[in-house]
């Protein structure tokens, strides 16, 4: 066994080439966690104070949908698309540098979205439905108020980074086949594995 590149020790020579697409997968398990778990734990505080019906029109639910939908449909997807294409360009090397822009600029533009507009919109619905009642936070009246189109603004930004990093994941993708995501030199796995020092 050696040291991989990714710091695994336990990595053998041909599973180096699977790197990418295997830690991909992993953070979909921490995705799924964040997402499922703290979406979910947001929103449950709410369904224990009042019926479902009424807690399901809120934008605490966005928040638990976007976490969980992208955490584990999303980033699972993306990861075993990466790990059928990582078979396709066995002979290659890859050139990962748009992979991990694209995993961070979409990780991070999903968390902008919750944290600068769903969070902050679920949460003053939740007062709302605490004072006057959930009728007025559904109401047209509350949902047009200027702080609520601020909030619903504020989701260009994350929005944007989360679109950049799906244009840059399909240019690499685009990249394998046209070979501007593969390095000049082919991959030759060793013909035996050497003890980590």
């Amino acid at each position: 066994m050696r040291k991989s590149s990714s710091g695994c020790r336990f990595t053998v020579a041909w599973a180096r080439p699977l790197t990418v697409p295997r830690n991909r997968r992993l953070r979909c398990a921490g995705r799924a966690a964040v997402g499922a778990g703290r979406g979910h734990e947001n929103q449950t505080w709410i369904l224990e104070a009042y019926p479902l019906s009424v807690s399901q029109g809120l934008n605490t639910t966005p928040v638990h949908g976007h976490a969980a939908l992208f955490g584990v449909y999303g980033m699972l997807g993306i990861g075993l698309m990466l790990f059928c294409l990582r078979g396709l360009t066995a002979q290659r090397r890859w050139r990962t540098g748009a992979l991990w822009f694209s995993f961070w600029a979409m990780n991070v533009g999903l968390a902008l979205m919750i944290l600068l507009s769903l969070l902050p919109v679920g949460i003053l619905q939740t007062w709302a439905s605490v004072e006057p009642g959930t009728w007025f936070a559904r109401s047209a009246e509350f949902m047009q108020r200027p702080v609520i189109h601020w909030f619903v603004w504020l989701r260009i930004i994350g929005d944007s980074i989360f679109a950049i990093g799906a244009l840059v994941l399909g240019w690499f993708i685009v990249g394998l086949k046209t070979g501007w995501s593969l390095l000049d030199e082919p991959h030759l796995p060793e013909a035996q594995d050497t003890p980590a020092h």
